[in-house]
């Protein structure tokens, strides 16, 4: 990692108090994973992108981008997005399996933060 700081080795993150750091939350990624059914519809399949999703403004030209379908290709994007946008954390929502998961997290090399819900938010939902 790069990092920089003064002669002492202090960055500037370490020189801050816990109150500033506590004020400045850490950039998250999201990301929004589809799994299973939905590429069964769309093997080979091209998707139309014509906004710029992080900005949401329009693209001069639209692009036919691929839709993915390994999580190797899926951690390449992450890594090129996380530095992008000087991201520290990833948020994944996905109905990918247990499989598919342990691939992504060996790919990216850290774990993203997923949703997990307990027994008991699960009884309260079916209501």
């Amino acid at each position: 990692a790069n990092v920089s700081g003064s002669a002492a080795g202090t960055s500037e993150q370490q020189r801050r108090s816990p109150v500033d750091l506590a004020a400045t939350p850490p950039a998250v990624l999201a990301v929004h994973w589809r799994r299973g059914d939905f590429l069964k519809h769309k093997f080979n399949a091209l998707d139309r992108v014509c906004v710029n999703e992080a900005t949401g403004a329009p693209l001069a030209q639209c692009l036919s981008l691929p839709v993915l379908r390994s999580p190797e290709e899926l951690a390449e994007i992450i890594k090129l997005k996380m530095a992008e946008f000087n991201c520290s954390a990833v948020f994944l929502a996905s109905n990918a399996n247990e499989m598919e998961r342990a691939q992504l997290e060996a790919a990216l090399g850290f774990r993203p933060f997923m949703y997990a819900p307990s027994e008991t938010s699960d009884l309260k939902s079916r209501g």
